[in-house]
């Protein structure tokens, strides 16, 4: 039932004649009164839009009702519930073109996603060029703006900070340091401001769960409608972590947390032989320092973070080869057989041997 629907490109052209008649850009409040005084006519006489982009023509053509397309744009307000209509989670909307925009910061995170050409980003006192395949979150309570020309193509995904906490903080399936350093970065108990930019060219899994966020952000809500955009957006986050992983990550972070990213990285790469000592040493801190330096940073201790890694690696060795339990224990680092069986067995409530025999059972 899109009879009474008008479709994103409809609005985009709206508002392009609109600056047209002005030769300015145009108000949100301009074009919420224009959408209403016009909106039968705009919906009768809209067409189907057409690029070499397939996404952003399906996004253009994308129809949506009038109260749910100006759910967002008329409460550019601090309150992420103002952002997101309040039977969902996460709302995904075009970034529309020559709409005046200001400095603003709001509650939720903001996710955004260049699909074509660039943007720049405003963050409370840089300028910051955001190019074409580009995805940047900004945390919470952060003053920023997103300035972009009339061909470019921005997606912005605001995500209520409970559910991206979940995604990034899932700690009892699964230990990651690196979402839990992003996590600690997107939301510092600090409250500072940040924002982390990676680099995703040529992702078809990125395109693809944009796509479906926006179809789910505007079609008929139903039951299921927030589980399937947080599947999409759970895939989106763990497509971009694998890229962190792979260090394709652009993040403008201080002196602090780049040195935090730096022992981090060295821990993930060297975790069966390292030390806190030879850690300290390779960083040229001293070891009493560097030990509260991750605690803060990660909120974890050393030997903690050194302990989640080997269990989540001995669950891989245990389910996908089949070595000994000795040559497990002894590749990840531990000096007998015992102490890992005792370790493994204290998190996960089950023997490696069992543990191995009850997924190879469910395979």
């Amino acid at each position: 039932m899109n009879e009474n629907k008008i479709s994103l490109g409809t609005v985009q052209n709206t508002i392009n004649l609109l600056a047209k008649r002005t030769n300015d850009n145009v108000s949100y409040k301009t074009l919420t009164a224009y959408l209403k005084n016009n909106y039968e006519s705009l919906v009768k006489d809209q067409i189907i839009f057409e690029d070499n982009n397939p996404l952003i023509a399906e996004i253009n053509n994308t129809k949506t009702s009038l109260d749910t397309l100006l759910s967002p744009l008329n409460n550019q307000k601090k309150e992420d519930s103002s952002l997101i209509p309040s039977n969902k989670n996460i709302f995904a909307i075009k970034q529309l073109n020559q709409i005046k925009i200001e400095l603003h910061d709001h509650d939720c995170i903001e996710i955004d996603y260049i699909v074509k050409g660039q943007a720049t980003l405003i963050f409370e006192n840089k300028q910051v060029l955001l190019k074409e395949g580009m995805v940047c979150f900004i945390s919470p309570t952060s003053k920023h703006d997103i300035e972009i020309g009339n061909d470019d193509f921005v997606i912005n995904i605001f995500v209520r900070n409970k559910v991206l906490q979940g995604i990034l903080n899932n700690q009892e399936e699964e230990f990651d340091l690196i979402s839990k350093f992003v996590y600690n970065i997107l939301f510092s108990k600090d409250l500072t401001t940040n924002y982390l930019l990676f680099e995703a060219k040529e992702n078809q899994t990125l395109l693809n769960c944009v796509k479906n966020i926006i179809s789910e952000s505007y079609s008929t809500s139903d039951k299921y409608s927030s589980k399937v955009t947080l599947s999409w957006l759970n895939i989106f986050i763990c497509s971009l972590l694998r890229n962190f992983h792979n260090f394709s990550l652009y993040a403008p972070l201080d002196d602090l947390q780049q040195h935090a990213y730096q022992i981090l990285s060295y821990i993930e790469k060297n975790y069966t032989t390292v030390s806190l000592s030879s850690l300290a040493a390779h960083f040229h801190y001293n070891s009493s320092y560097l030990s509260n330096f991750i605690k803060e940073n990660i909120g974890l201790s050393f030997s903690q973070i050194i302990t989640n890694i080997r269990m989540e690696n001995a669950k891989i060795y245990l389910t996908t080869t089949n070595l000994s339990i000795a040559d497990i224990a002894g590749g990840l680092g531990y000096g007998s057989v015992d102490h890992f069986s005792r370790t493994f067995k204290k998190f996960n409530n089950i023997t490696p041997s069992k543990y191995r025999k009850k997924i190879l059972s469910m395979s």
